[in-house]
């Protein structure tokens, strides 16, 4: 490398990753090309992605996603004056939730189905005060509600049938505490009433293990299905039977991950959704683990 590429290439490493554009709060990545917005909710920092590399474009999008940035902190003003409903204070719930760096990504996306589930389970709720509601309404919501009915499959395929589950149930009645909770924060409300709610303990599911001949007989039929992708969802199911991930954790498992030397896998994840306790881990091999790894590298499977 010449003297002049060195200078160049120093030069190039010290431009700022985000440059700013004469646009407040408007940003561009230096790589990407992209547009971003720059915003601040709660003292913590807050990227928005405008999804452009055009600057007109991003310049008439960066209002509206300003105002959703700032949405809580109006949210949360109001609810020092005024009559607020249960509904503005599940938007500043929300808020918390989206800024809280403890919590992992997926946690977040349930978080708010349990916020769509309470309301369409609730319809008046969001629009009524929060002072307006009381123990016995919130008692009787849990009632109907434990006994409602849902989907057991996706949408149209399958009619209402099955119960809520213990679970949903619970982490509704958390998400319900969590909004009235935001109410007492502020002064609005002086006690919860979500706590009248009692928790539902949760049903031993009944483990039907396959035995040793079941399980290689499952796989083998997988296998002489003949579909386009047969091989690769019977290797994918040993190698879950064989090191007991999780599927998000599973497709997430690299080459570079496999430790021959030491006869381990290392389980990390991607970066976002990371392993359920954010911790990595290695998995030994077993004897069939290592047979199906041995004829991945020597047969790579493709998708015919």
């Amino acid at each position: 490398m010449t003297a002049g590429s060195t200078e160049k290439a120093v030069r190039e490493n010290k431009t700022p990753q985000w440059i700013k554009t004469r646009v407040q709060h408007l940003y561009r990545h230096r790589d990407s090309g992209r547009y971003y917005l720059r915003g601040f909710r709660q003292g913590k920092e807050i990227w928005k992605a405008l999804k452009t590399t055009s600057f007109e474009v991003a310049r008439s999008r960066a209002p509206k996603v300003l105002q959703e940035v700032n949405k809580p902190r109006a949210l949360s003003n109001s609810l020092f004056s005024g009559k607020p409903t249960v509904g503005q204070a599940a938007e500043l719930y929300k808020g918390q939730v989206e800024t809280n760096i403890e919590i992992k990504e997926s946690t977040k996306r349930y978080r708010y189905q349990t916020i769509q589930t309470l309301f369409r389970s609730w319809p008046k709720l969001a629009e009524t005060r929060l002072s307006a509601v009381t123990e016995p309404q919130c008692r009787e919501w849990a009632k109907e509600f434990l006994n409602s009915k849902r989907v057991s499959g996706h949408k149209w395929k399958t009619e209402a049938k099955r119960t809520i589950s213990a679970s949903r149930f619970n982490n509704t009645v958390d998400t319900l505490r969590h909004i009235f909770e935001i109410g007492i924060q502020h002064g609005v409300i002086l006690s919860n009433p979500a706590n009248a709610i009692g928790k539902v303990t949760p049903k031993q599911k009944l483990m039907r293990i396959p035995t040793r001949e079941q399980f290689t007989a499952l796989v083998q039929e997988i296998r002489n299905a003949e579909g386009a992708v047969s091989q690769c969802s019977a290797d994918l199911v040993e190698f879950l039977a064989y090191t007991g991930c999780r599927i998000d954790e599973a497709r997430w498992v690299l080459w570079e991950d496999v430790d021959e030397r030491r006869s381990e896998i290392e389980i990390r994840c991607d970066h976002q959704t990371t392993t359920k306790n954010s911790a990595t881990r290695r998995i030994p091999f077993i004897e069939p683990l290592s047979r199906l790894l041995q004829d991945l590298r020597k047969t790579p499977r493709y998708p015919r």
